[in-house]
């Protein structure tokens, strides 16, 4: 037998058979899947190191590199407090972990999850480190807005919308009110930092909600991804 050796955090537990599970960790070297069994039940010795919230070791062992991989050992290494105290802050993470999840055979998201895990449990606005999080992720999906100018025109004065399917901002002359919204200009200048910005940006708990607005009608109305993830967060608010 091979044994395994990784370290990550679960972004997906199914249930299998009577009291098994398979279990998917991401890691720095991306996504491991292996099948954990009798972790369902009471007695299981491996059971409290193989859930949501927290960063563990696991050692996993296989026939051959190529065969599947049944779980030996799991041992935490850090377990995150804020997610048991706060629904928005747990729904949070497993936001983080399932969208990752999803998209691991194209987008390696640990340390970005990591990042986002450590600000949640330092209590930032749980919308401020998703906004953070969507931001680095829409980028790495391929999607990103033109911030020189009216996406249309280049016109740079005027600016009156922002829309993440047409790309940017948009201005008087472009404005389409079938297609856009009029964004009023403080919000307008708050998404121009917010995105020019590389670091954490600290938006107001209004502005953040806003914004996250936006990243949903984006991902769930125009790329119809994430739909139920979205909304999970939205009835957590």
């Amino acid at each position: 037998m091979i044994n395994h050796n990784f370290i990550g955090f679960v972004s997906q537990n199914i249930a299998y058979k009577d009291n098994d599970a398979i279990i998917s960790v991401l890691t720095k070297d991306g996504k491991k899947t292996f099948t954990a069994k009798g972790i369902q039940k009471i007695t299981s010795k491996n059971a409290p190191n193989c859930r949501y919230f927290m960063i563990s070791e696991f050692i996993t062992q296989s026939k051959s590199e190529q065969s599947n991989q049944t779980l030996k050992n799991a041992c935490c290494l850090k377990i995150y407090k804020r997610p048991f105290d706060d629904l928005l802050v747990s729904t949070s993470f497993l936001f983080i972990a399932s969208l990752l999840d999803k998209l691991s055979d194209s987008i390696n998201g640990y340390d970005i999850a990591i990042f986002c895990f450590e600000k949640l449990d330092e209590g930032i606005y749980p919308l401020i480190v998703l906004n953070h999080f969507l931001k680095i992720l829409t980028a790495g999906l391929g999607y990103q807005s033109n911030l020189s100018g009216c996406v249309s025109c280049g016109k740079k004065n005027h600016l009156i919308s922002f829309d993440f399917e047409s790309g940017g901002f948009i201005c008087n002359e472009c404005f389409d009110s079938t297609r856009h919204k009029k964004i009023n200009s403080s919000l307008l200048n708050e998404i121009y930092s917010f995105l020019k910005s590389d670091e954490l940006y600290i938006l107001s708990n209004d502005d953040a909600l806003s914004i996250f607005k936006m990243y949903c009608s984006f991902y769930v109305d125009v790329l119809n991804l994430f739909v139920k993830n979205f909304d999970f967060v939205l009835k957590c608010i």
